[in-house]
């Protein structure tokens, strides 16, 4: 299988911008869920929208080279530790390298959950496709 990387530009540059908001502290969301953290909420949005992104790369690169067009389970386990890895790789950074940054297992969790829908979404509008 060849790679081509115009089609996971899109995924790239989020990659980039959770980089940015992970080593730089921006404004704090102030809601009051009583059920969940508002942090949460945003990671499992970010990894979410990064792992839609990264499926749509792969479909668009699956279009290209004219190949079937699915996300099988096999690609969708990589993508899916593809985003997990990166999601515990900034926790990682947080926690070496940034004062006052902390690492949470809570936010590895909401970056694996996110991931796995973000997944589930292109992964139904993969099949729908066909």
């Amino acid at each position: 299988m060849i790679i081509l990387a115009k089609p996971y530009i899109p995924a790239i540059l989020w990659a980039v911008i959770i980089l940015y908001l992970s080593a730089f502290s921006g404004p704090q969301i102030d809601l009051n869920f009583s059920f969940i953290a508002p942090d949460k909420v945003s990671h499992f949005a970010a990894y979410g929208l990064l792992s839609v992104l990264v499926g749509w790369g792969y479909f668009r690169q699956q279009f290209r080279l004219k190949e079937k067009k699915e996300l099988s389970i096999k690609v969708f386990l990589i993508i899916l530790v593809i985003g997990f890895t990166y999601g515990v790789l900034m926790e990682l950074m947080q926690y070496l390298f940034l004062p006052n940054r902390y690492f949470e297992y809570g936010d590895m969790f909401a970056n694996f959950i996110g991931s796995f829908f973000g997944l589930v979404i292109i992964r139904i509008y993969c099949l729908n496709i066909k």
